[in-house]
């Protein structure tokens, strides 16, 4: 268990040194590079484990300790604009496809790494972990958010993704031509399942409102999913996938590893991949409209 514990003096103190005691002498308002000390997470004994800061440009960060290889996990929050399922193509597009995803796959694998991706209602979650060691930790990091945030996928990468035609040979010898994409197809097979009709898709419209984010697709519904062009997929990317507010960021330290090193080093990086710009406004959820009191029937 990890307790949030709110910080209440704000001054300059020397650090401790590596590990979770390393925090103790943290106060709320401190500065650490580019960071600025927001809350301290204590163990169930009471002690440090981590920690709350706040980057420069309005992205949280939290540092925490654990008795194992570095671990990183962020999200981008991707609210749904329609049902052509952008925010699920992304989380498909960004970490594979292009020479900077196919490159950092590659590295992945030689830094003994292994990474994990999944869309959600609100936000698409991206996390890895290495047992490569400090260096291969942070090289791996830099190419991870690079990825992120500046793909070079091609309009050719998308539609082969996403939703295409190829010409299939039949039985007699005549071509026919075959619904393909990753996307589309994982998207028609999920939405064959009653629960995803019934309780993610019919349910979520009577809870929020049938135009609300929330209820929206994210993962696309199969019919839309041809209405979307390359066009949007890179409108969508550029509205929602920059260092700011928009994004949340969680890393786990080993035990050894010093906090203030690793602020001061993502700090840096974050800086080399995106510079300091103006303030982006983001898309905010509106309020819930749900359906009216009676009788409502889901499903058959």
């Amino acid at each position: 268990m990890i307790l949030p514990h709110l910080l209440l003096v704000s001054v300059t103190l020397a650090w401790a040194g590596p590990g979770p005691a390393g925090l103790s002498e943290l106060r709320e308002g401190q500065r650490v590079s580019g960071f600025t000390a927001q809350a301290l997470y204590l163990g169930a004994a009471g002690r440090p484990a981590g920690a709350r800061f706040l980057h420069r440009s309005g992205m949280p960060v939290d540092v925490l300790f654990f008795a194992s290889v570095p671990h990183i996990s962020l999200y981008a929050r991707s609210l749904p604009i329609s049902e052509r399922g952008e925010p699920h193509t992304l989380e498909h597009l960004l970490l594979g496809k292009g020479r900077v995803g196919k490159a950092m796959n590659a590295l992945m694998d030689m830094r003994l790494g292994n990474h994990t991706a999944g869309t959600y209602s609100d936000m698409t979650l991206y996390s890895f972990h290495t047992a490569a060691g400090p260096e291969g930790f942070y090289e791996l990091l830099e190419r991870y958010l690079g990825a992120l945030l500046h793909p070079d996928f091609t309009d050719e990468e998308i539609r082969r993704e996403v939703a295409n035609f190829e010409a299939e040979p039949g039985e007699d010898g005549s071509l026919r031509l075959e619904e393909k994409g990753t996307v589309y197809n994982e998207m028609v097979s999920t939405m064959e399942k009653g629960d995803a009709v019934n309780y993610y898709d019919q349910v979520g419209r009577l809870v929020y409102g049938p135009a609300h984010p929330l209820a929206r697709n994210q993962g696309g519904a199969p019919k839309e999913i041809w209405d979307m062009t390359p066009r949007d997929i890179r409108r969508f990317h550029e509205d929602n996938y920059h260092i700011g507010p928009n994004m949340a960021f969680i890393t786990a330290l080993p035990l050894s590893w010093s906090a203030e090193d690793f602020l001061a080093r993502f700090d840096a990086m974050l800086e080399r991949l995106e510079p300091s710009s103006s303030t982006r406004r983001y898309r905010e959820l509106p309020p819930f409209a749900p359906a009216g009191e009676g009788e409502i029937r889901v499903g058959a």
